[in-house]
């Protein structure tokens, strides 16, 4: 007997070691679950820490349309195709301050984003992988802070 799911409304999906592959492909198996999902009139939407430019890829190689998609575990909600912002909770640049001098003193490596720019502090074997999974290219502040 198969379970019924017609209760699902909404399947909300993480990119990295979830939906994409070590190689940063999507299954054509995949793309195919999503879409009758969708037809049965279940919303998807991408779910992940990635910033818009990494992630909008992943959505327009399922062919989701213009859904919703939360960005930066939750900070962000920018629409996939029109990149539309729905709604975006900053960091103050007190808080970034503090982070940054927390990071400094122990040896920490950060990531942070401004207007869909990743930054760092230095290159870092974390921003090397970061890179590579996402295709983002890092800018390196040094000791410049905004």
């Amino acid at each position: 007997m198969n379970p019924s799911f017609s209760h699902i409304k909404m399947v909300a999906i993480d990119c990295d070691e979830t939906l994409v592959r070590s190689d940063n492909s999507i299954s054509d198996y995949t793309v195919d679950v999503l879409h009758r999902l969708q037809q049965k009139g279940v919303a998807i939407t991408i779910a992940t820490g990635r910033m818009y430019q990494t992630a909008k890829p992943i959505g327009q190689a399922l062919k989701l349309g213009n859904v919703p998609m939360i960005l930066f575990s939750g900070g962000l909600i920018q629409e996939l195709e029109t990149g539309c912002k729905l709604f975006e909770q900053t960091v103050s640049i007190e808080v970034v301050r503090r982070i940054y001098e927390l990071a400094k003193l122990y040896d920490w490596h950060i990531q942070s984003y401004v207007d869909d720019h990743l930054l760092c502090h230095h290159k870092t074997w974390q921003s090397d992988l970061y890179e590579k999974q996402t295709g983002a290219t890092a800018e390196f502040l040094g000791d410049t802070l905004y």
